[in-house]
């Protein structure tokens, strides 16, 4: 990844994250599970985008809602940066057991709670392996 690209990336995932993330879909569909996830007093994806809130995510799911894409991909990390004083530099690490390979462009994820966050994601999976993986790179002013 070049400079020019991580730019773009962490400046759609600041835009998209802080334009995008709001309760989704229609208020019916699966409130139970919802609630569920609510009680946990998980942190709100745009009012918190930084890496502690995302590390509480680790494990969780976010639906990738895409034209074409019936992908669910799994949060596996949160990994730190060397960043300057006043920045939150950390990149995300997820991965899909199925569905097909995505491109590299910005997709809206879908969580369980309904919250939907932009970001821009860049495939680092081999050819061969059992499931896709991808990074998302954040930088965000702490």
């Amino acid at each position: 990844m070049n400079k020019r690209e991580f730019v773009l990336g962490g400046c759609a995932a600041l835009a998209g994250t802080a334009a995008s993330a709001h309760p989704g879909g229609p208020p019916d569909a699966d409130v139970g599970a919802r609630i569920g996830l609510r009680r946990q007093l998980l942190p709100d994806l745009a009012g918190e985008p930084g890496s502690d809130a995302w590390r509480t995510y680790i494990g969780h799911r976010f639906q990738v809602l895409a034209a074409g894409a019936e992908t669910t991909l799994v949060l596996g990390g949160v990994a730190a940066r060397k960043a300057t004083a006043g920045f939150d530099q950390f990149t995300l690490s997820l991965h899909a057991d199925a569905g097909t390979g995505l491109p590299a462009g910005t997709y809206r994820l879908r969580h369980g709670t309904g919250q939907e966050v932009t970001v821009y994601l860049e495939s680092t999976g081999l050819a061969g392996q059992a499931r896709a993986s991808y990074r998302a790179d954040f930088n965000v002013a702490a």
